[in-house]
């Protein structure tokens, strides 16, 4: 059984709404403590480059932002660990976008 999502009075979603929303499924879903933590720190960085960026809701993330925020990352973890937050990330935008 799926449950549809809120409806937003609003035609865009901030994305600290959309975060919040997303984490509260991760841990509704029994998600481990370690994965939500996991997803809290991406998501903390992932808010941070987007409003260095001037994202402010879910539907104006483009693949630009994700190549730059993916590419900074490089600078700083293993390619395994640049490709987990990818996978945390491409969740958060199938949720909320499609």
């Amino acid at each position: 059984m799926r449950l549809h999502r809120t409806v937003h009075l609003e035609s865009e979603t901030g994305i600290d709404i959309a975060i919040e929303e997303f984490l509260l499924h991760q841990k509704s879903s029994r998600h481990s403590e370690h994965t939500l933590i996991h997803y809290n720190t991406t998501f903390k960085h992932f808010k941070s480059f987007l409003a260095k960026e001037g994202v402010k809701h879910v539907q104006d993330i483009e693949s630009v932002h994700l190549r730059r925020f993916l590419t900074e990352l490089q600078d700083s973890y293993r390619p395994k660990t640049v490709h987990g937050i990818a996978t945390d990330i491409r969740a958060f935008l199938r949720f909320h976008l499609s």
